[in-house]
């Protein structure tokens, strides 16, 4: 059998050569040929030997599987050999020997940094400033920040400025590593924690308390260096370099803080890099005349050594990059105004055992203590909404979580000592519960497994708010659902608490229905900022947040009245007067919530204007219908069935924008609730000492109202008539509408109508 194949071996070696010794006879004929009008030799077929018979003798002994194995043959190689002459699969195979970024230095390819100038020095540290938002932002390491050379080889660095200004950014996005990683919301689109084996602490980083000094004493040389030097060329390079070093510094020192947790000293360096960052936005130093070596910012090197699927380096302008900074500290210093997120656990715990005291005190004296104040569950999650208004990015988020959270969402533990479930009972007695009826006898096994799902519901809901926008749209469609049924629950308590069935006071339904009503307001604003909605639909969704801010308002008005049901008296007052004493007292909460119906019901109005006059181009869909875009766009409000608010069918929503009004009626009528959005808004400003203390967050959101409502305003009067006041009825009813184009730009919660008038 041996001898058969190694004969079998032997006969195709030498065929081999023949093959080869034709081919080169061939090539040497053809080149000798090529210019000879006779095509007979080169076109001469090729002689082909048939070794089937060989093979087949061969293998006439050998049993069905069996191979036939060379003298060095190794299984080891052949189980890699996936792909045959792929370098990187096959191990036999002889493909361009691929030099690492280490070996490129040491052979003298990349340039060592001491022989860089400053200016060089300049646009590379720029181009990695853009990288590093990039990888912010979710792009990987490899094809961001690590393109630059330098960064793999940051212990070799010799160049004081630059290696210092190096090893600091690598720690930094150690930092920012550890805070995303510790906040457990991230995805593949928001951030990418693969390091790839790529060194980001090296020893010259390893402990902030050797980098910062270091920082600091080059900071003073740069300033002395400025002071004495009388070239205005240079100085203004110095001052270029003193700012970056600057920008580096307090960058490190904010994202090593609240990587600890040290939220009031991040805060102070917030402060301090504001006016770094305006310096840095004039002052790119990314330019064609500043040329660098092209072997510094290697891009094929680095797809050769992580990816297997090609790809380009990530790097963002410069411009973009110095407004995503600043759009990061503008996100950060929005979170520290949270209501008692900057407070530590002992002030918090200090404050928990005075409140204590302060209510043992007071039972034995009839003088009225002022408690101090403490966090409530109900001014975070409204905060919270607020927050993600602005899509904050993945690093507050992330910090943000685990501020909220401590420990693990499955611990129960919430915002830093307390427990969740404790805080609930202070919450729904401040919407209107009495204590006897949240800690009844009656009931208490039903309410104790209310309140555990109540906070498990909330505990995800919390989670849920801290995505990126997409993924919030989704998961919310979970809280609706999860509230629904918790609503059913507490429907259910509230008639086993009922004294008069036929006369049930829906205490805490009520609670988790106000509660569901908030999520169901956001999950409809989410999908303008994420153009879920065309603009032709927009009307709709409007009609629908109309509907849904109406019910939302009268929650309040039962709560009070069930808990005061005096009866309205006759006499000098009239019915309606009594009636409005029995409206609970006015808080900026519910101010605001007035104050945005008015505004969501004007919007709608004005849609309606743009409807009639034919603003939308309804496209055809052919894979599409009205009955199954309005089942996507109101799913969750379908699901459990027979829930309540009662979800509104699609012919009501579809025609909630055919009126036969006049326009410029509707007109008129929508300018009057922008004014009366506009007197609520003043009331917050005007009022604050009748209506309570007003968070930060309540104040901003107010002026953002106040601005819709002026631009809002200012459209409408382009279409009206300057006199339209002195207008009698019939006069208003021949007014024509003007003829003008719309431009509606997407955002968040209200869209931005851009009107111009056709002459």
């Amino acid at each position: 059998m041996k001898e058969e194949i190694n004969s079998l071996l032997h006969q195709i070696n030498v065929l081999d050569n023949i093959d080869l010794n034709s081919n080169n006879i061939a090539a040497s004929a053809s080149a000798s040929t090529s210019t000879s009008t006779t095509t007979n030799e080169s076109h001469k077929e090729e002689e082909w030997i048939d070794i089937l018979p060989v093979l087949s003798q061969a293998s006439e002994s050998m049993s069905l599987g069996q191979l036939i194995h060379a003298k060095d043959f190794q299984l080891e190689l052949v189980t890699h050999a996936l792909e045959i002459m792929n370098p990187k699969l096959d191990s036999r195979a002889s493909g361009n020997h691929i030099y690492t970024p280490e070996q490129l230095f040491q052979k003298g390819e990349i340039p060592e940094d001491s022989t860089l100038s400053n200016l060089q020095i300049l646009k590379i540290i720029d181009k990695l400033l853009c990288y590093e938002i990039s990888w912010v932002e979710g792009d990987p390491l490899p094809l961001t920040l690590f393109s630059c050379m330098y960064l793999h080889i940051a212990e070799q660095l010799k160049n004081e400025i630059f290696s210092l200004y190096v090893n600091t950014l690598l720690i930094s996005c150690e930092s920012i590593n550890l805070i995303v990683q510790r906040g457990d919301i991230c995805f593949e689109e928001d951030f990418n924690h693969s390091t790839n084996n790529l060194h980001l602490i090296t020893s010259k980083n390893d402990c902030a308390s050797k980098i910062l000094p270091m920082l600091d004493r080059l900071e003073k040389q740069f300033e002395k260096s400025i002071k004495e030097e009388q070239d205005s060329e240079k100085v203004k390079i110095m001052k270029s370099l003193l700012n970056r070093i600057t920008f580096r510094r307090l960058f490190y020192s904010i994202v090593f803080n609240l990587s600890q947790n040290y939220c009031q000293t991040a805060i102070r360096y917030i402060q301090d890099i504001q006016p770094v960052l305006e310096f840095l936005k004039n002052d790119c130093y990314i330019k064609d005349e500043i040329e660098l070596p092209k072997s510094i910012f290697n891009n094929d090197l680095v797809l050769k050594l992580f990816s297997s699927v090609g790809g380009t380096s990530q790097e963002k302008p410069f411009a973009e990059t110095v407004k995503s900074f600043a759009k990061l500290f503008t996100d950060l210093s929005t979170l520290f105004k949270m209501p008692y997120i900057s407070e530590s656990s002992l002030e918090f715990q200090r404050l928990r055992q005075l409140e204590k005291q302060l209510e043992s005190t007071k039972k034995g004296s009839k003088q009225t203590i002022q408690k101090p104040q403490t966090f409530n569950v109900v001014s975070i999650l409204d905060y919270l909404f607020y927050f993600s208004k602005f899509s904050p990015n993945i690093i507050t988020r992330s910090l943000l979580r685990r501020l909220l959270f401590p420990y693990t969402a499955n611990s129960n533990e919430f915002f830093k000592v307390s427990s969740l479930r404790e805080s609930l009972f202070e919450w729904m007695n401040d919407f209107g519960i009495p204590f006897q009826i949240l800690h009844s006898q009656k009931a208490k096994e039903r309410i104790s497994l209310f309140m555990d799902s109540l906070a498990q519901v909330l505990l995800k809901l919390f989670t849920y708010l801290l995505l990126n926008r997409a993924r919030q749209r989704r998961k919310i469609r979970i809280s609706i659902y999860e509230l629904s049924l918790l609503q059913n629950e507490g429907d259910i308590i509230d008639s086993v608490l009922a004294a008069d069935p036929l006369n049930t006071k829906l205490y805490f339904g009520s609670f988790v229905f106000n509660l569901k009503l908030k999520v169901m307001q956001y999950f409809l604003f989410l999908g303008f900022e994420l153009e879920v909605y065309a603009p032709n639909e927009y009307y709709q969704i409007y009609f629908y947040l109309d509907y849904l801010y109406g019910i939302h308002s009268n929650i309040y008005s039962y709560i009070f009245r069930i808990n005061h049901p005096e009866k309205p008296k006759t006499g000098k007052k009239s019915h309606q007067q009594q009636l409005q004493q029995q409206q609970p007292t006015p808080t900026c909460e519910r101010i605001l919530l007035t104050a945005t119906h008015l505004v969501v019901r004007a919007i709608f109005r004005f849609m309606v204007i743009l409807k009639s006059c034919g603003k939308f181009i309804i496209l055809p869909t052919e894979f599409s219908n009205d009955d199954l875009r309005h089942m996507k766009k109101f799913e969750p409000f379908f699901n459990p069935p027979n829930q309540q608010p009662e979800p509104l069918p699609m012919e009501r929503v579809r025609d909630s924008g055919d009126t036969d009004e006049h326009w410029l009626s509707l007109a008129a009528t929508t300018l009057d609730f922008l004014n009366q959005a506009k007197l609520a808004i003043e009331t917050i400003r005007s009022y604050k000492h009748k209506i309570g203390n007003v968070a930060p967050y309540q104040e901003d959101e107010a002026s953002q109202l106040r601005l819709i409502i002026l631009r809002l305003s200012l459209t409408i009067k382009k279409l009206i008539p300057s006199n339209f006041e002195s207008l009698s009825h019939s006069e208003i009813l021949k007014q024509p509408i003007p003829k003008f184009s719309v431009q509606i730009e997407p955002k968040q919660y209200f869209p931005n109508f851009i009107i111009n008038l056709e002459k």
